[in-house]
């Protein structure tokens, strides 16, 4: 039998710490309140991650909180645009949140760059975005970031490409910083046929990809009729059940939040969360037993 874990967790920590800007409060946002930031740095979502995400937050739910910042009476979101996208198509109504009232676009960039979630080309842009908007130099923003300086000056490097380079850049995550950064030494005619190789190179590799990737999805998408009835059976075991646990995450969550001794509230919050390691760790045997 598979069981399903809470759909939120309160116990999830900020992954950027406090000290510069997010606060440590966890709150209960509304969907329709959140929208995305058009400036962003990070351009490129993979459809398959995504479809992953979605399967890992049916289960699990959103156990990270995301970040946003208010512009005016508007609500938009710093880190964890995923996130969102994946809430809003499962049909949720609320997300956890952590509010942020530093740098912004800093965050933003950090927080992706911690998770390795970002292109080396959005990286780029997001540091240029950077020092325009803040005036600051290579060293401060070097600083900020985390990263020695002659890395920040190599990464700027990419923003020379041609517009067609950087495009082509912002579409695949093969297209590494040593492939960018090898096309930017070069001028021309050079520069041209260098990138249309590693070009027809990048999209033969994507190609076999998603060949090898359909052909796995075709044989896991044909259950015997036993097996097919068996998981239905399941299935409808487990809609009440699921409906009991909510409602139980729910009293848990709301007489945790009314604790006010911090070291008592942590204690219970760990043993919480033990729990429902252990609850995944059995759905995931019981799901290899299927």
């Amino acid at each position: 039998m598979t069981i399903e874990p809470p759909k939120v967790s309160t116990i999830a920590q900020p992954v950027i710490p406090s000290c510069v800007g997010v606060s440590p409060k966890i709150e209960m946002l509304k969907i329709a309140e959140i929208s995305p930031d058009s400036n962003q740095p990070r351009r490129y979502f993979d459809e398959q991650q995504l479809e992953e995400l979605k399967d890992s937050i049916r289960v699990h739910g959103i156990i990270t909180p995301i970040l946003y910042r208010v512009d005016g009476d508007k609500k938009i979101i710093v880190s964890g645009e995923r996130r969102y996208k994946v809430a809003s198509d499962l049909g949720c109504k609320e997300l956890p949140a952590q509010f942020v009232s530093g740098d912004y676009r800093v965050i933003a960039l950090t927080e992706n760059l911690q998770r390795n979630s970002i292109l080396p080309m959005e990286e780029a842009r997001a540091i240029q975005d950077i020092i325009n908007a803040s005036g600051l130099a290579q060293q401060a923003v070097a600083v900020q970031l985390g990263k020695a300086e002659s890395t920040i000056s190599e990464v700027l490097k990419l923003n020379s490409l041609p517009s067609a380079m950087q495009e082509a850049a912002m579409r695949s995550p093969l297209w590494s910083r040593n492939k960018l950064l090898k096309l930017s030494k070069m001028k021309g005619d050079k520069q041209q046929s260098e990138f249309k190789k590693m070009l027809a190179a990048i999209e033969k590799k994507e190609s076999t990809k998603k060949q090898s990737d359909s052909a796995s999805g075709d044989a896991d998408q044909q259950p015997t009729p036993q097996h097919a009835k068996k998981i239905t059976t399941i299935d409808r075991k487990l809609h009440a059940f699921r409906g009991h646990i909510q409602k139980l995450r729910d009293r848990i969550r709301k007489d945790v939040e009314k604790i006010t001794d911090a070291r008592f509230r942590d204690g219970i919050e760990k043993e919480i969360q033990a729990l429902l390691d252990e609850v995944s760790a059995y759905q995931k045997g019981k799901s290899e037993e299927n």
